[in-house]
């Protein structure tokens, strides 16, 4: 860490130029490099850097995705949550099962608004209904007023194709809604 650390305040201490360094540290064949460059990203930070962080998103090492994961999380805007809802639509099972595992480990401050922008704005559809069904469930025990906003607008919801999934993620709302 202490190696990677380093790198980190180097480029960053050259601000523009070191941006563009990372770009050659992303396309690196070594996972390591790859995460890396994640945390080089991280650090410098805004919206320029969504596109290269929801590139790494479909890397076939788990790492870098779940670092790549984290990042996007952080960034706290609504575009990087609708980059994340797009790759869990879309991702191998593999990179779903990555996305949604750091989404259930972040801290409640960071959950309670990517996990409420996914509960209002995801898609009750194919294997999206998993993810509501969980994201619902830890909004229950995150809490705040997002969650408490977006467990309403998911009770009311309706859905003409599938009642009976509906109603399931219905119940799981009012029993979070309940420990809330």
């Amino acid at each position: 860490n202490r190696p990677r650390r380093h790198l980190i305040d180097v480029l960053t201490g050259f601000g523009a130029a070191g941006r563009e360094a990372v770009e050659s540290l992303r396309q690196s064949p070594n996972a390591a490099v790859r995460r890396t460059a994640v945390l080089l990203l991280r650090e410098f930070g805004g919206q320029d850097a969504l596109p290269e962080l929801e590139s790494l998103l479909d890397d076939d090492e788990p790492h870098v995705q779940r670092e790549a994961t984290r990042a996007i999380a952080t960034l706290g805007t609504d575009a990087a949550y609708d980059t994340l809802i797009g790759a869990l639509e879309r991702g191998t099972e593999r990179a779903r099962t990555s996305i949604l595992g750091v989404l259930w480990t972040l801290p409640h401050e960071e959950a309670e608004q990517v996990l409420s922008h996914l509960a209002v704005n995801a898609p009750c559809r194919g294997t999206m209904w998993a993810v509501h069904g969980r994201a619902v469930e830890r909004l229950g025990t995150v809490g705040g007023r997002a969650g408490v906003d977006a467990l309403a607008v998911v009770l009311g919801r309706r859905s003409l194709w599938s009642p009976l999934r509906m109603r399931a993620l219905h119940r799981l709302a009012i029993d979070a809604l309940a420990r809330i």
